[in-house]
């Protein structure tokens, strides 16, 4: 079970120790995820990846050299 804050906000993963995030997220620190599971994991969430930001159009660029602040 995830660790919950009082105001409702997402937990600070990353200011949790080891155990209690491998705890929260059912994984055996010594020997990680199964493959089943971790394919189940992967189809469930998709892959660990951020998100692209959306590129900025070459007219756009060229044009931003141009101007002032």
């Amino acid at each position: 079970m995830a660790p919950s804050t009082s105001a409702g906000l997402p937990p600070s993963w990353h200011a949790l120790p080891a155990r209690e995030v491998a705890d929260g997220l059912d994984v055996d620190l010594s020997s990680g995820l199964s493959s089943a599971e971790a394919a189940r994991r992967l189809a469930e969430y998709g892959p660990n990846r951020l998100a692209e930001a959306p590129r900025e159009p070459g007219w756009r660029a060229f044009l931003r050299q141009f101007r002032t602040c």
